[in-house]
């Protein structure tokens, strides 16, 4: 369309960043997670949501 710019990863990830207030960005590199990085994570997100619904969390326990 006329007026749009096709941006590659890094430019996207620039605009988005200078959108939510980010400026002077010197860096900004994309990467792509692998299926086991993806699974790991996924897993790590599953077992927090768990422990949450629980009871347990991050905030708990200390200096009782």
């Amino acid at each position: 369309m006329p007026g749009e710019e096709l941006l590659g990863a890094e430019g996207a990830a620039a605009h988005i960043a200078q959108l939510h207030g980010h400026r002077d960005i010197s860096d900004i590199r994309m990467w792509q997670e692998s299926a086991a990085e993806r699974d790991a994570r996924l897993a790590q997100l599953r077992h927090e949501e768990a422990q949450e619904a629980r009871g347990i969390h991050w905030a708990t326990g200390g200096a009782n």
